[in-house]
């Protein structure tokens, strides 16, 4: 409730934190402050959100996964619609986060923990309907983030998922009956399903398609595949995403340990018969560790050829991998940020696939692999569905 408080707590806990103001939808003017400076204006982003009600300020964790759970209630039993992973990790919004049933990098001990954990929270708070619950996953250890009573943006994804409409079950529990009279709690399918946001990054001059804590996404698609990655490259091409099967990818990275960490990412590009595009700080970690590399030039350099932006122009790149610096002085780093900016921003505007997480650029490129050892099936809703033992729909 005060700036003196709020910098207490963080001094105790200690940078980064989340600054989110009460009752706001989709994120609104949540922030992530990594020192004392920006939680200050952070705080004051906030209160003109939320004028009336205090801002909460939690410890943001890195290098943590999201996981949320779909259910429903009738305060006896509770139905599970879906453990739903998060492909990037915690720190982007759940509306622009790319989803996945089932969980593909967690153990079952943890989707058992979190399955158990969702069943206790419903019953505790006596629910009678639908709830939606966030979790964090770090270091084989479950904590909640949140406790929604109500109908998730997720919903209709897990229904067509499970084959079992959600939203009609929540309203006759919500009417009276009992979950066991409606529908049988049967196993899901032996099929993936993934969620992809949709931006409207191209018809909003200026924008930077860059994601973070607040939602900036538009829209979302769900296509079902059967395995992770045929799912993805579905999502991805009905998000209007055309990923390249060869040409040439930029890859532009801030900070010493995701250049070490896109490494692996670069190296599989290369052996798919890709070309690799990176200004001079990336393209050192690359050449040391013994990947081909043509160097580019900064943006900010428009004098010096080959020059990034003029590449990007002339249509000599099929995707960027854009992993930029966390804001942490951004005073300190702001040629940097502005040469990000304008490469992220062209790529939207030529219609480059531009992929800015870590952890989305290394299921891009295995999807690659596999779509060319194997070409997408395609199938009805229907068809997934005839898999299940029981829809209710």
């Amino acid at each position: 409730t005060s700036y003196s408080s709020a910098l207490a707590f963080a001094n105790q806990v200690g940078y980064p934190v989340l600054v989110r103001p009460s009752y706001v939808l989709s994120g609104a003017a949540m922030r992530v402050a990594q020192t004392p400076d920006q939680l200050s204006d952070f705080l004051q982003l906030a209160t003109k959100v939320s004028q009336d009600n205090p801002v909460v300020i939690t410890k943001f964790l890195t290098e943590a996964r999201e996981v949320e759970c779909d259910g429903i209630s009738d305060g006896n039993y509770v139905l599970i619609g879906g453990i739903i992973e998060h492909v990037e990790n915690a720190g982007i919004h759940s509306g622009d986060a790319t989803m996945v049933i089932p969980p593909q990098t967690l153990p079952p001990a943890t989707i058992e923990k979190m399955t158990d954990y969702s069943r206790q929270i419903a019953l505790a708070l006596n629910i009678r309907g639908p709830f939606n619950i966030q979790y964090l996953v770090k270091d084989g250890t479950v904590s909640v983030i949140e406790c929604n009573l109500r109908s998730s943006r997720s919903m209709p994804y897990v229904s067509k998922t499970r084959g079992i409409n959600l939203m009609t079950i929540a309203s006759e529990v919500i009417l009276g009956r009992q979950i066991k009279d409606i529908v049988k709690d049967l196993p899901p399918g032996n099929f993936v399903c993934v969620k992809s946001p949709m931006f409207s990054f191209m018809r909003l001059s200026g924008a930077d398609p860059i994601l973070g804590v607040e939602m900036v996404s538009t829209g979302e698609v769900a296509c079902i595949g059967e395995d992770f990655y045929d799912a993805l490259l579905k999502a991805m091409i009905a998000a209007e995403i055309r990923i390249p099967l060869k040409g040439n990818v930029l890859i532009t990275v801030g900070g010493e340990d995701l250049k070490e960490q896109v490494i692996p990412v670069a190296r599989e590009l290369v052996e798919l018969g890709f070309r690799i595009f990176a200004t001079s700080h990336t393209a050192d970690h690359m050449e040391v560790a013994g990947i081909k590399v043509i160097r580019l030039h900064k943006v900010s350099e428009t004098k010096l050829e080959p020059n990034l932006l003029n590449c990007i122009l002339k249509g000599a790149i099929q995707m960027v991998i854009n992993l930029p610096l966390p804001s942490v002085v951004v005073e300190e780093f702001d040629n940097i940020m502005q040469d990000e900016y304008i490469i992220r921003r062209k790529a939207v505007e030529f219609n480059i696939p531009c992929i800015t997480n870590i952890q989305l650029a290394r299921a891009v490129v295995e999807a690659i692999k596999r779509q060319r050892d194997a070409k997408i099936k395609v199938k009805s809703l229907n068809e997934y569905h005839k898999q299940l033992k029981m829809t209710y729909w």
